[in-house]
């Protein structure tokens, strides 16, 4: 059962519109992508982060070495 067209798309499908906006945003993006640098790696930009705070502000957002919310995972 073909669903019914709207009076906006014509006798495009919901694929072809998947399709054709995909095709359109990789067009875009892939040349740009061909000359940029690697992205820095996460390690580099907190290190960054980090040398960029000053001590009240590393002693309200960084925990202690021996904290135990250091070692806490939560996915949620």
């Amino acid at each position: 059962m073909t669903p019914p067209n709207c009076h906006d798309c014509g006798d495009r499908s919901r694929r072809e519109f998947l399709k054709t906006g995909a095709l359109a945003v990789a067009a875009a993006t892939l040349p740009g992508l061909a000359h940029a640098k690697a992205a820095p790696k996460s390690e580099t930009l907190v290190t960054t982060l980090y040398r960029s705070l000053d001590e009240a502000q590393r002693g309200t957002l960084c925990f202690p070495f021996d904290h135990a919310l250091r070692s806490k995972v939560d996915n949620n």
